[in-house]
């Protein structure tokens, strides 16, 4: 499982798309995206936007001082000889089409960020597409006019270690930290950094052996198990910030901010992280823990 799931809503943006069959359950299924895949939704929405481009460069401007939006595309995206362009726009459109619809996933990319860096009239916008991407939890979006990864190949091996652990108690709240974030419906990012918290609480009491404790209470034995004060003290600082911030562990109150979904992505990935450091450094004390147990 990778890490699809890290996406939407910003703070202040519109929520996702939701139609009367997606609520109902009848809508197509959730699919997890991965860095480097593009499902049909997702190719389906892109080229909605990119086809008024495509169309009224071509059509309006073919043969004039501003064909280099086709002809950079032709020569320079799709490595194809100008002489091959069609000068009939319903061959122009149907050959585009079938790379957005059928091509690789970083061929549609591809067309879809000529779009955005050649249309000089502003028929597309970045902020646009960002929110089509969003709304489809990509794994990319627009930063200035060029495209870049929501999530590094780095953070996505810290939250797929986290995921495979061994310990049911970390798998199964990361597993739902990264479900809450995930759902296209209702993303939760206050439950997301719960869940991440939650397994991080249950790592800290297998190595501890204290099976009641809370995570600052945790963190504090494990200074005197080798972790070192300030790592621990940083994480405890962390953990205070769960309890009082935007109503993460509690109860919602009057006027608590709620955290957005790049508060909660930064949180799964750092508590990941931690969560592999600590598996790592105190192994022996969680297979003494373990021991005999499934």
């Amino acid at each position: 499982m990778l890490v699809a799931q890290l996406g939407y809503p910003l703070s202040g943006e519109e929520p996702p798309l939701s139609t009367f069959s997606r609520r109902l359950g009848f809508g197509p299924a959730r699919v997890p995206l991965y860095p480097f895949q593009m499902p049909q939704e997702l190719r389906n929405r892109l080229w909605s936007l990119m086809h008024p481009v495509f169309a009224y460069h071509h059509s309006k401007y073919w043969g004039t001082s501003l064909e280099q939006f086709v002809t950079v595309l032709w020569d320079e995206v799709l490595r194809e000889s100008l002489d091959t362009i069609p000068r009939k726009e319903p061959e122009y459109i149907g050959f585009l089409r079938g790379i957005v619809m059928d091509g690789q996933w970083y061929q549609a990319y591809d067309l879809l960020e000529h779009c955005v860096t050649h249309d000089i009239f502003n028929i597309i916008s970045p902020e646009a597409v960002n929110r089509v991407l969003r709304d489809e939890q990509a794994a990319w979006h627009f930063v200035g006019k060029q495209l870049v990864p929501i999530t590094d190949p780095t953070e996505i091996a810290a939250i797929e270690t986290a995921l495979a652990s061994p310990l049911d108690g970390v798998r199964i709240h990361m597993t739902q930290a990264l479900d809450s974030l995930g759902d296209r419906m209702n993303p939760d990012p206050r439950n997301a950094i719960k869940e991440a918290i939650s397994a991080l609480e249950s790592l800290t009491r297998c190595i501890t052996g204290d099976e009641q404790s809370t995570l600052g209470v945790t963190l504090e034995k494990l200074k005197g198990q080798g972790l070192q004060e300030d790592f621990a003290n940083g994480w405890k600082a962390l953990y205070k910030y769960t309890n009082n911030a935007g109503a993460i562990r509690h109860g919602k109150k009057t006027g608590d901010q709620l955290p957005d979904m790049d508060e909660a992505k930064l949180f799964v990935v750092t508590a990941s992280a931690f969560a592999n450091f600590l598996t790592t450094t105190f192994a022996t004390e969680i297979a003494k823990n373990t021991s005999g147990t499934k």
